[in-house]
C-alpha cells in the first residue's frame, strides 16, 4: 500500500507512465478502467492470471466440485486444478455470474498451441530489447521478458528462463496466434531436450491446416505442411473426420517427432474446425482476447482468435479506438449477432503500454489514476499496481 500511494502521489499534471502487462478496459459512459477486466455470463477465452479459484484476464471464477476441467484432452479432478493448470494458459471457459457479483466457472479446456523441439536460435526481435523470437518446427513464436510465464516440468537446472531458453529445448506454448500464423507465447513450459547422441523420436503438437490437393483417401498416406511431413496408418486415431482429411481443414496433430529427416508418426488427428467459440446465441455474453486480424478500421469488421468481431463505436471511448491497429492483443466482449460479436467493451492487453496524458484526477483509496489526452473524447481510468513505473 505504502509503494501505490507514493507511486501515485509521484504524478502531477502531464507525465509518462509505463505500465508492465496492463489492461486498459472501455466502459460504456465514457472511462475506462485497467483492472480486474471484462467479466459476464456467457463464454470466455482467455489467459489464466492467478488462482484462488481461478482467474482469466483478472476475473476470479470459483471453481467447485462440478466445474468439468480439460486439460489438453485429459479431464482432470477440480481439487487438483492448481497442479494441471498453470498462469499463462490460454483457456476457453463457460461461465455463469450471480447477484452478488461473483463469477463461476462451469468447465475449463485448454488445448496448447504447439510442442515440440526448439528448432531455430533464439534470438531478440530486432529493435526490442524484452521480446525473443524462435521457431518451433517452423512456427514461429514470440516470447516476452514481462507477458510470458515460464514452467518447467524437465529436470535441467537452471529452470527455463527468458534468458536462458535455446535450441534444442523441447518446449509447451500456449498463446495468441496473428494472421500469420506467429504465436505471441503467454506460456512456455519446458519438457525436455533434444539428445545430442541418440536420435530418439520426440513427442509433439501442432496445429495445422490440411494441405490443398490433399492426401490420397485410405488408412495410411503422408502430406506435407511447411516443410514438415506428416505420416499416417492404421495405428492413427482419426477424431471427428468423417469425411477424412478435407483441404484446408483445421486439424491438431499428435505423434512422435523424428529430427534427422522431419516427419511426424502421427498418434492421433483431431478436427479442429469447431474448435472457436462455439455460441450462436444472442443471450450469451461472449468475452474474447487475442490479436486483432483484417483490420482496416474501427467502423468494419475484423478478428479476434478467429472470432468476427464488430465494435459498437458509440459504447466505446475514442481514446481506446484510436489505438486499435492490425495486431494488437485486445480482449472484446458482447453478445453475438448474427455469428458476428457486436463488441461494447474493448480492453487493451498489451505486454508493455506506455501513456502520456494529462490526470485528470487520482483516488489513494482505490489506487487509480483518471488520464486524458488533449483534444481527444474520452478518458481512461488505470489501476496502479507493484508493476507500474
Amino acid at each position: 500500500m505504502k509503494y501505490l500511494n507514493t507511486t501515485l502521489n509521484r504524478f502531477r499534471h502531464i507525465f509518462l507512465i509505463s505500465i508492465i502487462s496492463l489492461s486498459v478496459l472501455s466502459c460504456a459512459g465514457g472511462a475506462a478502467i485497467a483492472t480486474a477486466g471484462i467479466s459476464g455470463t456467457g463464454i470466455v477465452f482467455g489467459v489464466i492470471t492467478g488462482f484462488g479459484s481461478i482467474f482469466v484476464n483478472g476475473v476470479k471464477y470459483e471453481v467447485d466440485d462440478a466445474t468439468a476441467i480439460d486439460v489438453d484432452g485429459q479431464i482432470i479432478n477440480p481439487a487438483s486444478h492448481t497442479e494441471d493448470l498453470k498462469i499463462g494458459m490460454v483457456v476457453k471457459m463457460e461461465t455463469t455470474s450471480f447477484d452478488d457479483g461473483t463469477f463461476e466457472a462451469n468447465n475449463v479446456v485448454y488445448d496448447d498451441s504447439i510442442e515440440g523441439p526448439v528448432t531455430s536460435t533464439v534470438e531478440f526481435v530486432t529493435g526490442k530489447t524484452k521480446e525473443k523470437e524462435f521457431t518451433v518446427m517452423g512456427v514461429q513464436v514470440v516470447i516476452n521478458d514481462s507477458s510470458t510465464s515460464f514452467h518447467d516440468s524437465s529436470s535441467g537446472t537452471p529452470a527455463v528462463s527468458f534468458d536462458n531458453l535455446k535450441q534444442g529445448d523441447v518446449i509447451e506454448v500456449s498463446g495468441f496466434e496473428d494472421a500469420s500464423g506467429k504465436i505471441s507465447a503467454t506460456l512456455v513450459e519446458k519438457k525436455s531436450e533434444l539428445s545430442q547422441t541418440v536420435n530418439t523420436p520426440v513427442p509433439v503438437e501442432i496445429h495445422i491446416a490440411i494441405p490443398d490437393p490433399a492426401p490420397a483417401p485410405g488408412p495410411t498416406g503422408s502430406f506435407t505442411v511447411n516443410g514438415l511431413t506428416i505420416i499416417y496408418d492404421a495405428n492413427t486415431e482419426f477424431d471427428d473426420l468423417p469425411n477424412g482429411l478435407l483441404p484446408g481443414l483445421e486439424v491438431e496433430v499428435k505423434g512422435l517427432l523424428d529430427v534427422s529427416v522431419n516427419t511426424i508418426q502421427a498418434t492421433e488427428i483431431e478436427n479442429e474446425d469447431d474448435d472457436g467459440i462455439g455460441s450462436n446465441d444472442p443471450n450469451i455474453s461472449v468475452s474474447v482476447q487475442g490479436p486483432i486480424a483484417l483490420f482496416t478500421d474501427v467502423n468494419s469488421e475484423f478478428s479476434v482468435s478467429g472470432v468476427r468481431v464488430l465494435i459498437n463505436t458509440s459504447a466505446v471511448p475514442q481514446a481506446i479506438l484510436n489505438q486499435l491497429v492490425e495486431g494488437l492483443n485486445v480482449e472484446v466482449e458482447g453478445m453475438i449477432s448474427g455469428n458476428v460479436l457486436i463488441a461494447d467493451e474493448v480492453e487493451i492487453r498489451e505486454g508493455n503500454s506506455e501513456y502520456k496524458a494529462f490526470v485528470e484526477s487520482r483516488n489513494l483509496t482505490a489506487q487509480t489514476l483518471n488520464i486524458a489526452y488533449p483534444g481527444v473524447t474520452g478518458s481512461i481510468l488505470l489501476q496502479v499496481v507493484s508493476q507500474s513505473k
